[in-house]
């Protein structure tokens, strides 16, 4: 495979065929890519993604349509580790520790949804991957703003560790 996706440029990593599905050769556009997601997002417990491109895309850190999206193309091994192949690895909190003050073993329960990574993204300038680990829903908190049309969520990681962040 000679052409590159613009996924390579994105996240990095070589474009080729994927050993999970050796018969997509074929770079396609990203609008294309509409594989069932809902049973690969329910094992993360995260249904705030429903569709194969709305979670390719979050697991590049984008995380609203961008301006090109009919322009952006994918091939087959980025399609897989950025989708329905995307595994967990380790099983612990991804959280930063600026975030959550890990008191205890950072052991993870509960996947980090869309909104909660763009958090994160913004705060600290780290991304964690939709998906990843992170403790029990009940040390978040999550509080809507609203500013003219838009809306901004702000994820508060303080239940637990008696902490505001803002």
């Amino acid at each position: 495979m000679e052409d590159k996706c613009s996924f390579s440029k994105l996240v990095g990593g070589l474009c080729r065929v994927d050993t999970k599905y050796p018969r997509n050769t074929d770079i396609v556009q990203l609008s294309f890519c509409k594989r069932d997601v809902g049973a690969h997002i329910s094992k993360f417990g995260k249904p705030d993604i429903s569709t194969e491109v709305k979670l390719i895309l979050s697991r590049a850190s984008i995380y609203s349509k961008p301006a090109t999206f009919a322009e952006l193309t994918i091939c087959p091994l980025h399609r897989c580790h950025l989708g329905t192949g995307w595994r967990r690895g380790a099983d612990r909190c991804r959280v930063p520790d600026g975030l959550a003050k890990h008191k205890q073993k950072r052991s993870a329960r509960r996947g980090i949804g869309k909104r909660e990574s763009k958090f994160i993204l913004r705060s600290t300038g780290i991304f964690v991957a939709v998906g990843s680990g992170r403790f029990k829903l009940g040390n978040y908190l999550v509080l809507a703003s609203f500013s003219s049309k838009t809306m901004f969520y702000f994820i508060i990681f303080s239940y637990m560790h008696n902490t505001l962040f803002y």
